[in-house]
């Protein structure tokens, strides 16, 4: 009895599971039904036959005009829209070789399956359940869906995402035969879109990278159709020339071997090709440093699924300075090389590279961005992912935080010992290695770029306030509790510290920003825009009282050198030379204008330059304030037609003479019988720490005996 009551119990949960299970998989159908309706709808509409275009729309916001600028265009090809900037291929352009690398290397199985290949999806979550390394199955198919759709990225992609993506793909296959699928796949695909030039397809990245244009019927080697197939799944990284690349291709090249798809003679020919970009010569346009970060943005924006040629953007570019910027940092770099450095051997000659930065300081707009000497042989733009120490550049953040606090011993009359001792276990040496021993004026210290001046004003302040301007001025924070920060020791690009310069002017901080709005050609509805982040981060009367000293840097301090290559309009800045000279910079700024510029030697290894930013960097700036301005600062293309600089009009700032120059002060923090109207030192001197010796308080007493 008991037997026969467990077994109806079996038979009854059986029933009941079998149903559950039979309405699940009726469920299922019914969404998988519903969702493929939806993805048949899409692929009616995805763009599988467009052509891709290879740049943006920009309007000059100065001279108020349209421009179409190119990222690359190549040699033109007979029927081609007129704005597309790609190498479009049909059926009958791609080579076998160039077939069969690329199925092997993506989707082996692309001719047998629809769209999804389900054991391979299998393998995959069997591999990524048991595994902590992730397996990808996506199919040929599928990864033209991701472009046509833009999916997230595959760090963020959640299974629903996956099983939505081999519907659209199964439906793909429906409308479209393999061989529509696979020309659109190799017609779409990014190859390179990291710091530099965006090639889009295989056809223009065997242009670029072998000078083999397939439309013409020239057929690549084994080599290298292998490694363009073997760069599809991380094309920043395995570019010809690089290590990485080489591995990729020789790895697919045995793979291929082991599945007997070629024979070991063609395998071990195609491994000994050199492995390098055989056609130099990218065909860029204007601008490519200002514009592929714009275009590498809109990439990013949208997930890889962008067609330039479709969109327009308002960018904040100014063609002008551009090429003012771009000419000046060619010649005068090729001047070092012939110069200062023409005993150096050929390769470290050509490493000595540089970058300009010039900025709107009311509007925040970035005008020019150049990020290198010469984008055809290297594409790193320094000028917005190099991060490089500034050396004394940095120094003004620090005495700026200091004024605005307000105290007296802060003051740019206060006085500090030029000595080699430091405070506490800080001991920074000047970058002459030189000491007086004598007390130095906070002003003279700046103006002369003392570095021990710098690291005991900085003890005195603390680090808080120089953390917290930094940071005011859209600079990251520095190193908790490092003063050596004041020196210019973090890591910073020459755009965030240009832009940090551009808040001396008046101020205020403005995020910088390369373009405004974007919206499709023929829609002036913006689809991405860009509004003017600004905020008060000095007083008017601390930015005036700074602009004034750095204004005495340029005039005989260590910057002295913009006077003497011939520039006598106005200026302000601070020059800057890192530790065993491997960068040297100068950023300045007038009432309009914020440039910065750098010099360096580029490359894994650092290399001293020897010579320090004033002797490197200023000169540099000056040629470029000369073609823009004038001499004079009141002429040429970009006069600066405006009050005087700074102007004190409405402020509360007051000025004394001291060390026989004019020194201001912010009204009620001149300390008692400081800087009397006469041309005798500073008399005030500060409480030094006891840290800094005895040594220290002997030169005092020394100094303020009668």
């Amino acid at each position: 009895m008991t037997k026969l009551v467990m077994n109806r119990r079996k038979k009854i949960l059986f029933t009941y599971a079998l149903v559950l299970f039979c309405c699940t998989i009726a469920v299922i159908v019914v969404v998988i039904s519903v969702k493929y309706k939806d993805a048949e709808a899409l692929v009616a509409h995805l763009p599988v036959n467009r052509i891709p275009g290879n740049g943006v729309y920009v309007r000059d916001l100065l001279q108020n005009k349209w421009k179409f600028y190119a990222a690359v265009p190549p040699p033109p090809v007979k029927d081609r829209e007129e704005n597309t900037k790609v190498i479009i291929l049909g059926p009958k352009d791609i080579p076998d070789v160039v077939r069969k690398t690329i199925l092997f290397q993506e989707d082996k199985q692309f001719g047998e399956h629809h769209g999804v290949d389900l054991p391979a999806v299998m393998r995959a979550l069997i591999n990524n359940f048991f595994s902590d390394s992730l397996q990808g199955a996506s199919t040929i198919t599928e990864q033209l869906v991701k472009h046509l759709v833009g999916k997230a990225r595959k760090e963020d992609r959640t299974y629903a995402e996956k099983m939505w993506e081999m519907l659209v793909a199964y439906a793909l296959e429906s409308k479209y035969s393999k061989e529509e699928i696979f020309v659109a796949y190799c017609n779409m695909l990014p190859l390179h879109a990291e710091g530099g030039v965006i090639i889009t397809g295989i056809g223009q990245g065997f242009k670029s990278y072998y000078n083999k244009n397939l439309t013409l019927g020239e057929v690549p080697t084994l080599g290298q159709a292998a490694h363009i197939a073997a760069m599809l799944n991380a094309p920043a990284l395995k570019t010809p020339g690089k290590l990485e690349g080489k591995a990729a291709r020789d790895n697919l090249l045995d793979r291929m071997l082991a599945a007997g798809v070629i024979k070991p003679e063609e395998a071990a020919t195609a491994k000994s090709e050199p492995d390098r970009i055989t056609s130099q010569k990218l065909d860029i346009r204007e601008a490519p440093w200002f514009l592929n970060p714009i275009a590498l943005d809109l990439y990013n924006r949208l997930n890889g699924n962008v067609d330039f040629s479709k969109l327009r953007v308002y960018a904040t570019l100014s063609p002008t300075l551009q090429a003012i910027a771009t000419k000046n940092l060619q010649e005068w770099i090729t001047y070092l090389r012939k110069t200062f450095y023409s005993k150096l051997k050929e390769d470290e000659r050509e490493s000595l590279n540089g970058a300009v930065v010039i900025i709107d300081p009311e509007s925040g707009r970035v005008l020019a961005l150049v990020g290198g000497v010469n984008y055809e042989k290297n594409q790193f733009n320094c000028a917005i992912n190099a991060s490089r120490q500034f050396g004394s550049t940095y120094k003004p953040i620090g005495y700026v935080a200091g004024l605005e606090s307000r105290r007296p011993e802060l003051t740019l009359g206060a006085t500090f010992i030029d000595t080699k001792s430091g405070v506490g276990s800080y001991h920074p040496a000047n970058y002459d290695k030189t000491y007086t021993e004598q007390p130095y004026s906070v002003h003279k210290g700046i103006v002369h770029s003392k570095n021990t001046i710098a690291a005991q004003y900085a003890s005195t302040l603390g680090f808080d306030a120089i953390r917290d301007m930094a940071m005011g001025l859209g600079l990251p924070a520095p190193p908790k509790d490092d003063l050596s920060c004041m020196l210019g020791t973090q890591g910073l690009t020459l755009l965030d510290m240009t832009a940090a310069y551009a808040a001396f002017v008046r101020g205020e901080y403005t995020k910088p920003r390369l373009w405004e709005t974007i919206s499709y050609v023929g829609n002036d509805i913006p689809i991405f825009t860009q509004k003017e982040e600004s905020h008060q981060v000095i007083s008017r009367d601390a930015a005036f009282v700074l602009t004034e000293v750095l204004q005495d840097v340029v005039d005989y301090g260590t910057a002295h050198t913009i006077r003497e290559a011939g520039y006598e309009g106005p200026a302000a800045g601070k020059t800057g030379t890192t530790d065993n000279y491997t960068n040297a910079a100068f950023i300045g700024y007038t009432p309009k204008l914020v440039v910065g510029v750098e010099i360096f030697f580029q490359g894994k290894k650092e290399r001293s330059l020897g010579k320090t930013g004033g002797q490197l960097a200023a000169p540099l700036w000056a040629r470029i304030m000369k073609d823009i301005a004038g001499p004079d600062g009141t002429s040429g293309k970009f006069a600066f037609l405006a009050p005087p600089f700074p102007d004190e009009t409405g402020l509360d700032v007051e000025k004394r003479k001291c060390d026989g120059n004019t020194v201001w002060f912010i009204k009620g923090t001149v300390p008692e019988n400081a800087c009397k109207d006469s041309d005798n030192p500073l008399e005030l001197i500060i409480q030094v720490p006891e840290k800094i010796g005895e040594k220290i308080k002997e030169g005092i007493e020394k100094f303020i005996k009668p």
